[in-house]
């Protein structure tokens, strides 16, 4: 099966171990921008003025795509941060169900404490994980023209990055291919500085219930 762009995304956030990601709600976010991604490289979706606008052109063949797709026609967002947020834990949920059906991953089912279930997944093919980490390691460090890598490539890339994705870079790494990134991330188009933004929302919120609960507030 081709993966699409979401669908790599969570296999790279995917922790093998436990079978869960390391941060549901980051890893919505960064799904939900993977979608939108897939479908501006598509040309499914553009940029007008700052909002996502859709060009009809029938079905992806994707129905998570089209799925991300119909909510944009339902309820225009009027900026990419909109379209980021829009349905996020839906689509995370889409792609998971998407890629048990097609075999990519089962279910797998534990219990912490030996009391309370916790669902995960576990991946049926135990290297497709390091074949995408290959794919970001060498759109980052293998140097050589930008320009030269597959547009699906360096937007999974940049995203990967953003949502801070283990083993994608370090915080060293985001410093010192800081402008590499940026030119990695043109190529994921208007739903990169969306996500960006939408996590750092995300992260001042936390950091301000953390400083809270600890008497800074």
């Amino acid at each position: 099966m081709e993966l699409s762009l979401p669908g790599k995304v969570y296999l790279l956030a995917l922790n093998p171990k436990s079978g869960r990601l390391r941060d549901r709600q980051r890893s919505a976010y960064a799904v939900r921008a993977a979608a939108l991604t897939d479908l501006v490289l598509s040309g499914r979706l553009a940029d007008d003025g700052g909002a996502p606008v859709v060009r009809p052109r029938g079905s992806t063949g994707d129905d998570v795509l089209d799925e991300v797709l119909g909510q944009l026609v339902e309820g225009r967002p009027g900026s990419w941060k909109g379209a980021v947020r829009k349905g996020f834990r839906g689509t995370l949920r889409a792609v998971e169900a998407q890629l048990e059906a097609s075999g990519v991953v089962e279910p797998r089912r534990s219990r912490v404490f030996g009391v309370i279930p916790v669902r995960g997944e576990r991946l049926r093919d135990t290297g497709a994980q390091d074949r995408l980490r290959s794919v970001v390691d060498g759109a980052l460090r293998g140097g050589g023209d930008v320009a030269a890598v597959p547009p699906a490539d360096a937007a999974l890339t940049a995203l990967a990055v953003l949502a801070r994705v283990k083993g994608a870079a370090t915080a060293r790494e985001r410093r010192r291919y800081s402008a590499r990134l940026a030119e990695l991330g043109e190529n994921a188009g208007a739903p990169a500085p969306a996500l960006r933004s939408v996590l750092r929302a995300l992260d001042g919120m936390r950091a301000g219930v953390a400083s809270s609960a600890y008497g800074g507030g």
